[in-house]
């Protein structure tokens, strides 16, 4: 019984957060600048409250390095990938649901499963780590 209601949860949760079924990645290539830190949160069209939690706080975070975003060596961008221009970017990425990416040049450090753990229940975790791949990103 335990299961069941567990795998229903977890299909809605992931029904909430736009998911679609994924396509085969398109033979694109989209690197991000090797000069510029990318925070890169991918969303689909409906978003639920961790979803959303995740773009505020890592908003937050990113805002914090006025500096930087100033002198255009960090910048955040928000993805939706339910739209056609921007299926590209989610193939190059793999994504196919909500997904947080900390990018430079051809590194990239995947935060989905740390943001999803903490955006909601523990966000000064959450900030600590962001932060913390921004500023390794950013040496």
């Amino acid at each position: 019984m335990k299961k069941s209601i567990l795998t229903t949860l977890a299909a809605l949760l992931l029904w909430g957060c736009g998911t679609r079924q994924a396509e085969a990645p398109a033979a694109v290539a989209v690197g991000t600048d090797p000069q510029k830190v990318e925070v890169i949160y991918f969303h689909g069209k409906q978003r639920c409250a961790t979803c959303r939690a995740i773009e505020q706080l890592a908003r937050e975070v990113t805002d914090e390095y006025a500096d930087a975003k100033k002198e255009g060596r960090l910048a955040m961008q928000v993805v939706d990938i339910s739209q056609r221009e921007n299926e590209p970017l989610a193939a190059s990425y793999e994504v196919s649901w909500s997904s947080l990416f900390v990018a430079k040049g051809d590194r990239r450090e995947n935060l989905t499963e740390m943001a999803f753990a903490n955006a909601r229940s523990n966000p000064d975790k959450f900030k600590a780590e962001l932060r913390h791949s921004i500023d390794q990103m950013l040496q």
